[in-house]
């Protein structure tokens, strides 16, 4: 199942400056698709941690069918996606007692708002949305960072793997949207967010 997923994940890369629209469409979904249902089929579906990570995927794809929509719906695909990162949050707090180490807020905060200030002039309307998106995302960034210092396990290296991930594939999608756009900047996106996605899952497949 797991090779298949890559499988599509390359394909839907490769499709993106092809003709081939529904192959475009197609490939965008199944990867996420495959990993929420190979989480269902294990062993722990039942267990909090992955039935949280398989809400935070399932938004995910209700996130992506905003942004692939004929009228693109920006806004409610970011709140889609938001959801997805408070249920990840919500995952990763569940298996931390909380240290809050005021070097790795600050350099959180510190980049969160540098990041903003670097894109916050296109950002027109968009402005408090994305800001809280980014607020969420490094939220999930420090919880995935202390459930990797308190859990040594390969649940927790997968899912700060793929957290950071998240936050690349966010940060060159947002640059190529609101600052400046590059030949392969939407290959550079859904390859580390694929992989993002991927790893997220597995940190639920392998919790132990």
């Amino acid at each position: 199942m797991w090779f298949l997923i890559v499988l599509l994940a390359i394909v839907h890369v490769c499709s993106i400056n092809k003709s081939c629209r529904w192959l475009f469409y197609v490939s965008k979904l199944a990867p996420i698709v495959l990993v929420i249902v190979s989480l269902l089929l294990a062993d722990k579906a039942s267990v909090d941690y992955v039935q949280l990570v398989i809400l935070g995927l399932c938004c995910s794809v209700i996130g992506d069918v905003c942004l692939m929509l004929p009228k693109e719906r920006f806004r409610l695909g970011l709140a889609f996606f938001g959801l997805a990162h408070a249920l990840y949050f919500t995952a990763f707090w569940g298996q931390i007692t909380p240290v809050f180490s005021p070097l790795l807020i600050a350099i959180l905060i510190l980049s969160g708002l540098g990041f903003y200030s670097l894109i916050c002039n296109n950002l027109k309307r968009d402005k408090l949305p994305v800001a809280i998106y980014i607020a969420l995302i490094l939220i999930v960034t420090w919880a995935a960072v202390e459930y990797r210092v308190l859990g040594y396990r390969q649940s927790s290296a997968f899912a700060l793997t793929g957290t950071v991930l998240f936050v690349l594939s966010g940060m060159v999608f947002a640059i190529d949207r609101f600052r400046m756009s590059s030949l392969y900047s939407r290959q550079v996106v859904m390859i580390t967010y694929f992989t993002a996605q991927i790893f997220i899952g597995l940190s639920a497949y392998t919790y132990v």
